[in-house]
Formats: C-alpha cells, sequence, structure tokens
C-alpha cells in the first residue's frame, strides 16, 4: 500500500464533559493511543480525526472510542488504562464488547469500589 495514503475517520461525540473524559486529562489518553496503535489522532472540541495508512488501524481505533464513550453515557467510569486494556483487547478480537468486559462486577469493596475484569481471559474466568 502507499505509504502517502491516509485513511481518515472524523468521530463527533455530542456531550463535551464525557469527551474531556474520554480524551483524558491534557488529552493524555490520545497521546497514549497514539503511541500504541500508531493511529494519530487530532482533537478540535469534541470531534476526532484518526488517520493512518492502514485503513484495519483506523477502524480499530475508532471502535475503541466508540464503545468506550458508550461506556462513559451509561455512568461507567473510563481511565487511561481501560483505554490500553481496551486497544489489546479490540486489537485481539475486533468484534469484542468492551461494555460486557468492563461493566461485570467481581467484588465489592468495603470502600465500594468495583472490581471488573479488565481482559477477555479474566471474563471468561469471573464467568466459569
Amino acid at each position: 500500500m502507499d505509504e502517502d495514503v491516509k485513511n481518515e475517520q472524523c468521530l463527533r461525540f455530542d456531550d463535551a464533559d464525557l469527551a474531556r473524559d474520554l480524551f483524558g486529562p491534557g488529552n493524555e489518553n490520545l497521546t497514549m493511543l497514539m503511541a500504541k496503535s500508531g493511529v494519530d489522532i487530532q482533537s478540535r472540541g469534541t470531534s476526532l480525526t484518526l488517520s493512518h495508512p492502514e485503513e484495519d488501524k483506523v477502524r480499530l481505533v475508532s471502535r475503541l472510542f466508540v464503545q468506550m464513550y458508550g461506556l462513559l453515557k451509561a455512568g461507567h467510569p473510563v481511565h487511561g488504562r481501560d483505554m490500553s486494556y481496551g486497544l489489546r483487547i479490540l486489537g485481539k478480537d475486533p468484534g469484542a464488547d468492551l461494555g460486557s468486559v468492563f461493566q461485570d462486577a467481581v467484588f465489592l469493596t468495603s470502600s465500594k469500589k468495583t472490581i471488573a475484569p479488565k481482559t477477555l481471559g479474566q471474563k471468561t474466568y469471573v464467568q466459569a
């Protein structure tokens, strides 16, 4: 494939507060994902533009943002490590539903902190 050809996708999020949470403080989630995926991610307001010569990589990162935004809309907090785990999960299984992985509560501690599986393997183990 010609390296000069860039595949681009624009994502727009309708809630500025949730978009800010998704992008991370100082856009650190975007920076981390650019480093891990190689996809160029540009933000402007509540919009993202994803670009990379390989269309599959753009689709992977796009699916990650869409699914993580859905988690935020459902009231589930999303942290930088969740974005990293989600990228790894979708990289292994592009059809994975991150909501079913991250929303499974395994254990509630006395401080009311929820512990949830972070990989498909952990989710399978918990379900067994």
